[in-house]
């Protein structure tokens, strides 16, 4: 894994997003610890990132997540998920037009 997303996903556990969600299939998906599945309905995206991955070239999509019971935690891709809410707009949107290349605070 690159430095800067780790970084970032250490400064993310660190803000209370502990949680690991999988897609479990494009209508859920499934918090590993808890083992419960989520309506895309019930998740909002709170921060997205699009991290440059230089060993292959590529990009990893690291999404800050917050369920509608208050589970606070991460989804790791390598591309962008399509159709989660924003918490900006409470509106299923897809997340390339969340997303944009920036440095995390």
């Amino acid at each position: 894994m690159d430095r800067s997303a780790a970084e970032l996903i250490i400064s993310l556990h660190e803000k209370g997003y502990v949680y690991d969600f999988l897609y479990f299939d494009i209508q859920q998906l499934l918090c590993i610890q808890e083992n419960i599945y989520y309506r895309l309905s019930e998740v909002n995206i709170i921060h997205a990132y699009s991290i440059d991955m230089a060993l292959n070239n590529s990009k990893m999509i690291i999404s800050a997540i917050e369920t509608t019971t208050g589970i606070r935690g991460l989804l790791i891709s390598t591309h962008a998920p399509q159709y989660l809410k924003s918490s900006e707009t409470k509106s299923s949107i897809p997340l390339t037009a969340a997303v944009s290349p920036q440095r995390f605070p």
